[in-house]
């Protein structure tokens, strides 16, 4: 049995939990044809919703919606403050080695060498963090891979987004169970089981 069956398991049934929720609360659209569904959510639903995610033994972090559409997270990680941007389609959590230069990170190179790839996204080289510290929630041990954000920082200034020093990626939320309340800015979390 892998050891992400349980967590499979746990987040198939909240998913199935979750909807049951919502479609017992909202009407039906009348949309067809793929048309976005109407955001007719009620106060009453996402207190519902957070009663069950904490009843879960799950974590509420605040989120901050960026002007440029970003979800940002705030950490602090080797005893740092650091701002990341939320990244469901990232496989990894990666830093900038530059941004991040104040924590002494060790990156090491990994032992199976890549091709070559985007020198932006080196993922050829990690660093260990004890873990990540959102206040509300601390993780375990998180491998970073390294990623250059300078051009992200750039696009980031013309909407006047403070910068961002790096994204936490799949691997975090996937550990954690993540659920993203999109509406409220929140990102629920809680330990691996």
């Amino acid at each position: 049995m892998s050891r992400w069956a349980p967590t499979l398991a746990i987040g198939v049934l909240l998913v199935a939990c979750c909807g049951w929720v919502l479609a017992q609360r909202r009407p039906s659209t009348g949309t067809e044809g793929g048309q976005p569904p109407n955001h007719d959510v009620k106060p009453g639903d996402a207190e519902e919703l957070e009663r069950l995610f904490k009843a879960r033994g799950y974590s509420e972090i605040p989120l901050d919606r960026l002007r440029s559409g970003y979800l940002a997270v705030r950490v602090t990680a080797a005893g740092s403050k650091l701002r990341l941007i939320l990244d469901t389609g990232a496989p990894v959590t990666c830093l900038d080695p530059e941004r991040t230069k104040a924590i002494n990170l060790k990156w090491h190179k990994l032992r199976a060498s890549l091709p070559e790839r985007d020198p932006e996204w080196d993922t050829s080289k990690e660093c260990e963090l004890d873990g990540l510290d959102f206040g509300a929630f601390k993780t375990g041990p998180v491998r970073a891979g390294e990623h250059r954000v300078a051009a992200v920082n750039q696009w980031l200034a013309v909407y006047r987004d403070p910068p961002v020093d790096g994204v936490l990626g799949g691997d975090v939320l996937t550990a954690c169970s993540a659920w993203i309340d999109y509406p409220g800015r929140r990102l629920f979390l809680r330990p691996d089981r």
